[in-house]
């Protein structure tokens, strides 16, 4: 507020209004009367040219006091009715003998006081808004914003449809891969035994393409004897042992075939055997009891175990084949970038859980019959998933020089710091026994290594472990006078995968 005085000083009265400052920075506006006429009244051009100067003299003294920029219609209004009847009641006094009525005194104020705002109005755009007024303009803008809103939510519901139908789209393809690649698959049916078998157990897991089964059959049948020392066969060979014909025990379902057709060692507590596994052909799927030992019948009641590793081809593809649409309007996240940054969390995701494979050809003799690792060393480097799981498959194709020697292989792991977290005498291993000399074979063996059951745990995720693959060789004691025997060991290979288990990440 200005100072005593200092507003009004800057007014000035015309056309017979006095304007002078009071002690409390207002104005005083009163009739002069040194320019009112004598007689007995005034005309009403006389009132109204006297109410327009009140009027707007008292706006435009309202309007040096507020600094908010305007007054209502009101209080200009209560300003000019104030300026009229001071007008009349100082004419009044002055002309006790008539003049205007004070009714028409204040219509004359009330059109001067209008025309008083509309004039500050137009020169102060900023003031002097009425409440109607004020909701009116309300009352526009939530009918703008609510268009605005309505337009902009259909726009966003439009373009989020879309990307989300490709990020759903993206997302079925890192599922896909995780259950083809990387997730264990267990299946327990499948297996159809023959008359004289019951089954006590069967199961298949499979993880990226790798298939290791198991079967555990009760013989419910008649005691099964095998060929004696004076069985001569077809090519004139003595071959005790034998089953004759092969016996027929079980038929298995497609993903229990192997890719070719496996001999593999089969057991019970009392004796063992062999089993013949076939794979493509006409036989797909037949398992035979092929021998079993001499004057140790397999009999009823007995359990009758074998199991069998095989690889075929991972179902690795990327999930889905339709070709996903355009991407959203200009401004929006493009499908291209969608993809992107999808693909870099997949891959990122997918790299925690490596994978290694090593193999080697060469034809080398086997003599230790401690563990060794044969020259060149078969081995895998792999840094430890977040699941702290890994599945180890080891193959290895041998030819024995000596009759019922054995070759073993087994797999050897070493931490870090080199100290070794996993003896190769301390899993099962895969071995290959023969009666015959010179025949080669094949076999392999799966392992589940699970890094939090092992070394008290030492192993953690990222760290970076040796799988090596370990040779060693056994003769009976009771052939040849237990004399040394030679073991060539064909080909050697390892695969590690990382097996991918559910997470809070």
């Amino acid at each position: 507020m200005a100072g005593c005085g200092t507003s009004c000083r800057r007014l000035r009265g015309e056309n017979g209004v006095k304007v002078e400052p009071d002690c409390c920075g207002g104005c005083v506006v009163s009739i002069d009367p040194a320019s009112l006429p004598s007689g007995d009244g005034i005309t009403e051009a006389k009132a109204k040219e006297i109410a327009d100067a009140a009027a707007k003299a008292a706006v435009d003294a309202y309007a040096a006091k507020d600094t908010n920029g305007g007054i209502t219609e009101a209080k200009a209004k209560e300003i000019a009715d104030a300026a009229a009847k001071a007008a009349i009641d100082e004419y009044a006094k002055n002309n006790p003998g008539g003049g205007i009525t004070e009714a028409k005194a204040k219509e004359i104020a009330d059109a001067a006081a209008k025309a008083a705002i509309d004039e500050y109005a137009k020169n102060n755009p900023g003031g002097g808004e009425t409440p109607e007024g004020a909701q009116a303009k309300a009352d526009k803008a939530l009918t703008d914003a609510k268009a605005y809103t309505d337009q902009a939510k259909a726009a966003a519901e439009k373009c989020c449809e879309k990307n989300t139908g490709d990020i759903k789209t993206l997302n079925d393809t890192y599922t896909t891969h995780l259950a083809n690649c990387h997730t264990r698959k267990t299946i327990t049916d499948g297996v159809t035994p023959e008359k004289g078998w019951e089954i006590e157990k069967v199961e298949l897991n499979i993880v990226n393409g790798v298939h290791s089964a198991f079967i555990r059959f009760n013989r419910s049948g008649d005691n099964i004897e095998s060929k004696g020392a004076d069985f001569v066969d077809e090519k004139g060979i003595h071959n005790q042992g034998n089953i004759v014909p092969d016996l027929l025990i079980a038929k298995v379902g497609e993903e229990w075939q192997p890719t070719e057709t496996f001999l593999e060692n089969a057991s019970t507590a009392y004796g063992s055997g062999s089993v013949r596994i076939h794979g493509p052909g006409a036989q797909a799927g037949e398992v035979y009891l092929v021998d079993w030992t001499f004057n140790a019948p397999l009999q009823t009641g007995h359990a009758l175990r074998f199991d069998w590793t095989f690889v075929k081809d991972p179902k690795c593809a990327a999930g889905g084949g339709d070709n996903p649409g355009p991407g959203p309007t200009p401004g929006g996240v493009t499908e291209d970038q969608v993809k992107d940054i999808v693909q870099k969390a997949i891959n990122d995701r997918i790299a925690l859980y490596p994978s290694g494979y090593a193999d080697n050809f060469d034809n080398t003799e086997l003599r230790s019959r401690d563990w060794i690792s044969l020259a060149p060393e078969v081995a895998v480097k792999l840094k430890v998933p977040p699941s702290r799981k890994v599945l180890v498959t080891t193959c290895m194709t041998s030819r024995n020089t000596a009759i019922r020697e054995q070759t073993y292989q087994s797999v050897e792991i070493k931490a870090p710091d080199g100290t070794v977290v996993l003896e190769p005498g301390d899993s099962r291993s895969v071995t290959i026994s023969s009666d015959q000399t010179e025949e080669a074979q094949s076999a392999c063996y799966a392992l589940r290594v699970d890094f939090t059951k092992i070394a008290d745990g030492k192993v953690k995720a990222g760290d970076e472990v040796t799988f090596t693959v370990q040779n060693r060789k056994a003769l009976d004691a009771t052939q040849n006078g237990g004399g040394d025997g030679v073991s060539t060991v064909l080909d050697r290979n390892i695969t590690v995968v990382s097996i991918v288990e559910a997470d809070a990440s």
